[in-house]
């Protein structure tokens, strides 16, 4: 079903091209949750800004013909659009004094330096799926703007699960890949990813008492990415789960049935790295509604990953995302 290696690399694939034991260390962070930044699919830009696409928009027309009859005119299609990144950075302090009590201190930073990579990495799976450059400049472009109406074209990738008013959650169905969704990096950029020492510095400490310095040790890391949908078909959206109704009753909204609609949904599944995202506690629901409906006929298995189980819908691995929103407003 899945397609990997160099065509459909992930963020630590392309770290480690570069030869750089810190970008291939800060990788492993950002993927260590083995959510849905570890399954996407990373390309270069085709510029320092994003990356520009043909999109088809319209297929030829083959003619039927007979002997000493030609053969009429035609072409494809396409409409030309740009996808775009955007820059995140965090400074990381640590108290130098403090990193000298611990004996090594450059082994102390890069432990402290962990939370802020993983806060980097919550930040941008939110981004990834939610944010609009559109309504907040300076950020990327989410799935949920591709897949936020039931009338428009994509439409027919977003199944409504009935619910209303502004207590919804998602379930998100991809096929990661060069043809499906992926995430880009700029072009020349060593996957998007940076980090600089700027060594000890005297900075405003903690008490926000004016005047008051703490001299620490700070690195900026800088993270540069976006989002690229060429083919909104490889991607599906289970909007309108209402999560209260949920949450009391595991049946209020039918997911097996949303899921199947979901899956089946996806154009081409053989042509990337396919993965369903969801909360863990809606997963807790399907698991439930699974085991009790006789009809799904072991839709749902478990796979042993590196001694922890995997959850799987039809052999597509559930991730459990729990940045996924459960106040999001109802799609129509």
């Amino acid at each position: 079903m899945a397609t990997y290696g160099a065509n459909n690399p992930t963020l630590l694939d392309v770290a480690k091209r570069y030869n750089d034991d810190k970008l291939v260390a800060i990788a492993e962070v950002l993927n260590q949750k083995k959510g849905f930044l570890d399954d996407m699919t990373w390309l270069e830009g085709t510029d320092s800004d994003g990356m520009q696409a043909n999109l088809r928009s319209g297929l030829p027309t083959p003619t039927w013909r007979r002997f000493n009859e030609g053969v009429q005119p035609s072409k494809t299609t396409v409409v030309a659009v740009k996808f775009t990144t955007a820059m995140m950075e965090m400074d990381s302090t640590v108290d130098v004094d403090l990193a000298a009590k611990h004996g090594d201190p450059g082994s102390f930073r890069a432990t402290e330096d962990l939370g802020i990579i993983e806060a980097m990495e919550q930040e941008a799976v939110r981004a990834l799926i939610y944010d609009s450059e559109a309504t907040s400049p300076g950020h990327i472009t989410g799935l949920q703007a591709y897949y936020n109406s039931l009338t428009s074209e994509s439409g027919k990738n977003v199944i409504s699960g009935g619910g209303s008013g502004s207590d919804n959650t998602s379930i998100y169905v991809v096929c990661h890949g060069p043809r499906g969704v992926h995430g880009i990096y700029p072009k020349g950029s060593k996957a998007g990813l940076e980090m600089k020492d700027l060594g000890e510095q005297l900075i405003q400490d903690a008490t926000g008492i004016a005047g008051s310095k703490l001299l620490a040790y700070v690195t900026r890391y800088k993270w540069k990415l976006g989002l690229a949908v060429p083919d909104w078909r490889q991607a599906a959206r289970i909007c309108n789960i209402d999560y209260s109704a949920l949450m009391t009753d595991s049946s209020a909204a039918d997911l097996v049935k949303l899921l199947t609609r979901a899956t089946l949904a996806i154009e081409n599944p053989s042509a990337g790295r396919m993965g369903i995202y969801m909360r863990r506690d809606v997963a807790t629901a399907l698991d439930e509604q699974a085991r009790a409906s006789v009809s799904t006929g072991g839709g749902i298995t478990y796979d042993n990953v590196d001694g922890q189980p995997i959850m799987k819908w039809r052999g597509i691995p559930i991730r459990l995302t729990d940045g996924l929103k459960i106040d999001e407003a109802t799609v129509s």
